[in-house]
């Protein structure tokens, strides 16, 4: 057998029989798959809300219906009975909202006078916060908008004509990238791909170690290759039966996500052996590509906007593979797009593999330089 294929089966073999990397994989996939289930319900929902109603008229009663015909509300059964037992039910974690509807609430309607709801809402977890005043504000605009449409109508304005006047402005939303507005869709691919991205760089660097049996440059071209295979086989598992469980599918098709993920995984290899190759020690070359791929997720623009980033940052974010990988992948898994769609991402990540490439071959060029001048055992500097 071939030097380049007896790296590639000695890796294989050590993946498959090291009880470490045993461990690693099973931690990937566990990990992945926890991610999935996490936002498998797809939307915040049933978020527990006390209604203090001191009204109790019938367009108090109706909001409370409304609120919890909510999908993202769960009205509690049992009211509070006063405004600090609602500040105890949110202090305790009963409740993550109060909605107080006032004594004078029907009153103020029926004389023309501003009437005025009270929404406290948790927002110790914003995403949990705003997702519940969204809801609590949309369901008792709805009301105020029947109240003001049943009061228009009285005073003589036709029917046809009356919806008009009420609400004589309507947003049209168009959620790009989104359209279900859910957070599977948000977060499920970062998360999993990150995943797979720091797995591909820490099998990269394992090429070094002893387990591997990988003395020769042409050892190590093997023992790469499998690390593309097997990165990429993980890839396009949770490309096709990950986030299909969370009901998230590639508009563009199956083969262009497909390579997009490969597309990824050479990245990272290239990222990984570039760190090796200008580092003196496989110490030193873990440690910085474990602090860059821990990194990536919050620096590819995914989760926080990069022009937000001071600019050392977003040279960082630059280069490091998944950033250019992240921000296409929204793009092909929500539209139906082709590689030229996809030509400002394909293009970084082309640049940093040239950089990578050249990377690589300076510190190798160095290494060698460095051995040839380093004096054999027993001989003379």
């Amino acid at each position: 057998m071939s030097a380049f294929g007896q790296g590639l089966a000695g890796f294989l073999r050590m993946l498959a029989t090291g009880r470490r990397f045993q461990l690693m994989i099973g931690l990937v996939l566990a990990m992945g798959w926890v991610g999935v289930s996490v936002y498998g319900d797809l939307v915040i929902r049933d978020v527990p809300v006390a209604v203090l109603d001191l009204d109790n008229s019938r367009i108090s009663r109706t909001i409370r219906t409304y609120l919890a015909a909510t999908r993202e509300l769960d009205v509690l059964p049992d009211a509070p009975s006063s405004v600090d037992e609602a500040r105890r039910w949110m202090l305790d974690g009963k409740a993550a909202a109060i909605v107080l509807l006032p004594s004078t609430l029907s009153s103020d309607i029926k004389r023309g006078r501003k009437a005025e709801v009270l929404i406290a809402v948790d927002a110790g977890n914003i995403l949990t916060g705003r997702n519940a005043f969204k809801a609590i504000a949309k369901a008792i605009g709805t009301v105020a908008a029947g109240v003001q449409l049943t009061y228009v109508t009285k005073l003589g304005e036709r029917k046809d004509r009356a919806m008009a006047s009420v609400v004589p402005i309507v947003l049209d939303e168009n959620p790009t990238f989104n359209p279900a507005t859910n957070y599977a869709v948000y977060l499920v691919p970062g998360l999993v791909f990150f995943l797979l991205h720091v797995f591909v760089l820490l099998l990269a660097l394992s090429v070094d170690l002893p387990a591997c049996n990988a003395p020769t440059p042409c050892h190590r071209l093997g023992a790469l290759a499998a690390v593309l295979g097997v990165g990429w086989a993980t890839g396009l598992l949770f490309l096709h039966a990950y986030l299909p469980a969370d009901r998230v599918l590639s508009a563009s098709g199956p083969v262009l996500a497909s390579a997009w993920v490969g597309a990824l995984v050479l990245g990272d290899v290239l990222m990984a052996r570039a760190i090796r190759a200008v580092l003196p020690s496989l110490l030193a070359t873990v440690e910085v590509t474990i602090v860059l791929g821990m990194l990536s997720l919050m620096l590819s623009g995914i989760t926080w906007p990069m022009d937000m980033f001071p600019a050392p940052l977003r040279w960082v974010a630059m280069a490091i593979p998944f950033t250019p990988f992240a921000q296409g992948f929204q793009l092909l898994l929500h539209h139906p797009v082709t590689l030229g769609d996809l030509a400002p991402h394909l293009g970084l990540l082309a640049w940093q593999a040239v950089g990578f490439s050249t990377l690589i071959a300076l510190g190798s060029a160095v290494r060698a330089l460095a051995a040839h001048r380093r004096p054999a055992p027993g001989g003379v500097a």
